[in-house]
């Protein structure tokens, strides 16, 4: 876990101990080893698969905590059988392709620290963020409603998905 990026394939595979220790990396920053506390480079991601409780022998539920702790969930579906050609098709040629850094950690650091200044969220866009987070957490169809940690990462989102539009400030549409 001590670098920028770390890959966690089929999160709710791994006991609750083993997520209680990841969710101490994600909130602290830091991973205790025999009781010594080390810090681990900034920035710090981590990026997690889970497998469906439903279908998966062994599967555990993510600690409510730590799913919380993540900016986004993304649904993947399988692929249509063209795609799924061309990736066994490709599997083979990857380690030929030649791979370009195209930025680095302290790049990335400073952009996540200004991002608050490139991309500007008014007092009436961040109301709408508080309301659409207020609404889903209310909502009779959601059981476990998002915590305040959501409309802070969801106005962080919006404040990139308007600079990836090429906008300095956040319209609703980027929310």
């Amino acid at each position: 876990m001590f670098a920028n990026i770390l890959m966690f394939d089929e999160l709710n595979t791994a006991p609750t101990r083993t997520q209680a220790a990841l969710l101490e990396v994600m909130q602290e920053c830091r991973a205790t080893i025999d009781g010594v506390s080390h810090s681990l480079p900034r920035p710090f991601m981590v990026i997690a698969t889970e497998v469906s409780p439903k279908t998966a022998i062994g599967a555990y539920q993510i600690m409510e905590t730590l799913a919380d702790r993540f900016f986004t969930k993304v649904p993947s579906y399988y692929n249509l059988p063209k795609e799924e050609l061309e990736i066994v098709k490709k599997a083979f040629a990857v380690s030929d392709l030649p791979v370009e850094r195209v930025t680095n950690p302290q790049t990335v650091l400073e952009i996540v620290t200004l991002l608050e200044k490139l991309a500007h969220l008014s007092e009436v866009v961040a109301d709408c963020v508080v309301r659409l987070v207020t609404y889903s957490g209310d909502h009779e169809a959601v059981l476990y409603g998002p915590l305040h940690r959501a409309s802070i990462h969801l106005a962080l989102l919006s404040r990139a998905c308007a600079l990836l539009n090429g906008r300095d400030y956040v319209m609703p549409d980027d929310v």
